[in-house]
């Protein structure tokens, strides 16, 4: 079987085409994420602490990784469905925690009764605390355009020893 020039310059037209879609990822060193370009993460920018019952005071100038890093274990995310990860924690009175929104929606979450509004891709640091008998539980709620949950996260606080 005999094929025209024409056939033949199309075959090479189209491997080539693969070739460079193929390699075109590690000529960059970035990931095409499959067949579509990946979407840039938002960079967050922290908010200000907040305590109950005193101002706010300014982020040290911590990036979110050094944030997240400092407070991995005392974290609750919230995800655009305004759900709580993970759902429960256990903390001590005077415990700082991070309030972390990975969602492009503003949210209020209200710790037992004192509501703090996180920005899209932000986060806080808040100060647990209560002015009721411990141990004590809350939930935390969460609304945003994204969704509303009651006790989307639950917090068993408990007494420092001493206390």
């Amino acid at each position: 079987m005999y094929m025209s020039k024409k056939v033949w310059v199309w075959i090479i037209v189209i491997l080539v085409v693969i070739l460079v879609i193929w390699k075109l990822p590690s000529l960059f060193g970035k990931s095409l994420g499959g067949f579509g370009l990946t979407s840039p993460t938002p960079s967050p920018t922290p908010s200000s602490n907040y305590v109950p019952g005193k101002k706010a005071a300014p982020t040290a100038g911590q990036t979110y990784d050094q944030t997240l890093a400092a407070y991995a274990d005392r974290r609750i995310q919230f995800n655009e469905k305004c759900q709580g990860i993970p759902g429960q924690m256990v903390l001590k009175k005077g415990t700082k925690m991070m309030l972390d929104n990975r969602s492009k929606y503003v949210q209020t979450i209200n710790l037992d009764g004192t509501k703090v509004i996180l920005p899209a891709y932000s986060w806080q640091i808040v100060t647990i605390t209560t002015k009721n008998s411990l141990p004590y539980n809350f939930g935390i709620d969460c609304k945003s355009d994204g969704g509303t949950t009651e006790n989307g996260a639950m917090i068993n606080l408990q007494a420092l020893i001493g206390q």
